[in-house]
């Protein structure tokens, strides 16, 4: 999902993954986290557990964390948001970008602010795309 409002995109997948379990937005450092957390318990009031510690333990089924405390972990859905864009330009781009896909047990959404790098152009066949129209967040099929 492209989007110049990150933010707006998330309450719409959120509800898609609602029969879910465990489900996870994953972002790139601790201050978007506490962003994503913001957001979600002001403008949709959504509760949502935050983790920015390896201490902190999961016990809600709506997590946000950063990418570096992801390792490891498994939910049944993810939202990578912003991960690829703030990641571009690292030297372990594809790792990272592995790591937080790889979190995903069922469904994986990417929620970025530009079109995918050259670098995974080629794994546009196997996505669904969405498109921002108005108020509503359009899926396209495969």
């Amino acid at each position: 999902m492209v989007s110049r409002d990150r933010f707006s995109c998330l309450a719409p997948i959120l509800e898609r993954l609602e029969q879910y379990r465990s489900v996870a937005v994953i972002v790139n450092s601790d201050e978007e986290a506490l962003a994503v957390k913001s957001f979600l318990e002001k403008e949709k009031e959504k509760e949502a557990q935050l983790i920015i510690s390896p201490e902190d333990e999961m016990r809600d089924r709506l997590v946000i964390l950063p990418l570096f405390l992801a390792k490891g972990l498994e939910f049944d859905a993810v939202v990578l948001f912003g991960c690829i864009e703030a990641n571009e330009r690292n030297p372990h781009f594809r790792r990272k970008v592995y790591l937080g896909c790889t979190r995903a047990l069922h469904e994986l959404y990417f929620v970025e602010g530009k079109a995918l790098p050259d670098s995974l152009k080629d794994c546009a066949p196997y996505m669904e795309m969405a498109d921002r129209s108005g108020e509503e967040l359009i899926f396209s099929e495969k």
